[in-house]
């Protein structure tokens, strides 16, 4: 057997590339699409995992000690003190799981099998429920099956994720590739929003999409900076509710905290003398309790001659 073969069951302990790859995961555009998209959605440490992290280095060197051949030649078969060898390494690896089934492998085929059904089972964190958001409660426990992989999940005992997962058949929850899982580091896009849901409840209605001037006419030059570059915000208005929000480079807004009713959204230009002018006509939208919804403010269709 190579020992590339072997080297592959580094995954089990170091995350070494195996199921999925996230550039084969489909564009999400929000985080409402996320909380659409899965079961279960909380915030949490990350108390223990099973079978426990391992250094990838440490571990390729001790097989690299166990069997000293180049992994691209073919190694001949395992002795008998290698085999005793081998096993009681990745027992040690698997330590709380699967060691029971790899220490009684009786030969090479018997030990593969053993590695592959531990492999397939994936990695299990348990996780203390900080914040839960859907599906969870916080201060309970919930254990999540990551399978092994650089595109995947990894935890870190000790540190604070944000968790998407979703229902196996078996009943047991999963985080995969093109889940939003992440360290609450990582997440101040996905932060935002869970925080409205958490502070206005019913009232926490997301608007968001992208805003485009027409390219004709052109904008209007400011009287007072004629040479500065437009200004445009959204403006969105029920009544004597009113919001402003300015748009990114890229045209697009976001806003939160919206509660139930009936709306009309516009873009408008603004100039420095504090007055604003209407862009493109204002478009009447209806948003539900706690609704999370895409409005686009595309530029109209030219008129035909």
């Amino acid at each position: 057997m190579r020992l590339q073969k072997w080297m592959s069951f580094l995954c089990l302990a170091a995350g070494l590339p195996h199921v999925a790859s996230a550039n084969q995961c489909p564009p999400v555009a929000d985080v409402c699409e996320r909380l659409r998209g899965n079961s279960v959605v909380f915030v949490g440490v990350a108390e223990s995992m099973s079978p426990p992290p391992t250094r990838f280095g440490s571990v390729a060197e001790r097989i690299k000690q166990i069997i000293p051949t180049s992994s691209d030649e073919e190694a001949p078969p395992l002795t008998p003190d290698q085999f005793q060898r081998l096993r009681a390494l990745y027992a040690e690896i698997l330590a709380g799981t699967d060691e029971g089934a790899i220490a009684a492998a009786k030969d090479q085929e018997e030990l593969e099998a053993a590695l592959t059904a531990a492999r397939d089972r994936g990695q299990r964190t348990t996780f203390l429920v900080l914040r839960g958001y859907q599906g969870a409660s916080t201060g309970e426990q919930v254990v999540v099956r990551t399978d092994f992989g650089l595109a995947n999940p990894s935890f870190v005992p000790g540190e604070t994720y944000i968790v998407f997962a979703n229902p196996d058949p078996d009943g047991s929850l999963s985080s995969g590739p093109c889940s939003a899982t992440r360290s609450i580091t990582e997440a101040k896009e996905l932060l935002p929003y869970l925080l409205s849901l958490e502070l206005h409840g019913d009232r926490a209605g997301r608007i968001f999409g992208t805003a485009t001037p027409p390219k004709s006419p052109p904008p209007a030059k400011d009287p007072t900076y004629p040479d500065f570059d437009p200004i445009y915000f959204v403006h969105l208005s029920a009544g004597s509710f009113e919001r402003v929000m300015d748009t990114d480079d890229h045209g697009r807004f976001v806003f939160d905290g919206i509660p139930e009713g009936d709306y009309e959204i516009s873009l408008r230009q603004a100039f420095f003398d504090g007055s604003a002018t209407p862009i493109l006509p204002p478009k009447t939208i209806r948003v539900g309790a706690r609704a999370c919804q895409r409005e686009d403010l595309p530029s109209p269709m030219p008129a035909k001659n």
